[in-house]
């Protein structure tokens, strides 16, 4: 099966959780011919933090925020590009969000999507459960979910 899109999404660029849901991903487009989007979203409270913390008050709220996220992005767009395992056939893509992690990726989907969340599991309890972003999204996004 083709996919429109298999949509990673990642907590944070470069972390081992999200080498290994892109490495998932990898094996999947080279199977399906499709192409990766790497999505992650900046958490309000994360945005909020940084329009109180001390580079706002040198630079001002806007400014900090928008080096902010230019600096997502461009972390989004160098794990991609560095990630040594994409072969070059494979298209790749990335975008940040701003907002709530499980509304934003739940909206993004599409029906002919493949959507690739992390689990956290920080103890035996974890492992058992969903955390609530991904609970989110399993509830209402369009197309598929796997859970890695």
């Amino acid at each position: 099966m083709k996919y429109d899109r298999i949509i990673v999404a990642i907590d944070q660029p470069s972390k081992e959780n999200s080498t290994r849901l892109l490495d998932r991903a990898i094996i999947l487009a080279q199977h399906t011919n499709s192409p990766i989007h790497l999505v992650y979203v900046v958490p309000s409270q994360t945005r909020a933090a940084v329009a109180m913390g001390p580079n706002a008050n040198a630079v001002g709220i806007g400014l900090a925020l928008e080096v902010m996220d230019k600096e997502v992005k461009n972390e989004c767009d160098v794990f991609l590009k560095h990630h040594e395992a994409i072969p070059n056939e494979i298209k790749t893509t990335s975008e940040v969000h701003k907002g709530d992690p499980g509304k934003i990726l739940s909206s993004i989907s599409n029906p002919n999507d493949l959507m690739i969340l992390g689990k956290t599991e920080k103890n035996a309890f974890d492992r058992l459960t969903a955390g609530s972003v991904t609970k989110d999204v399993v509830a209402k996004s369009k197309g598929e979910i796997m859970m890695v």
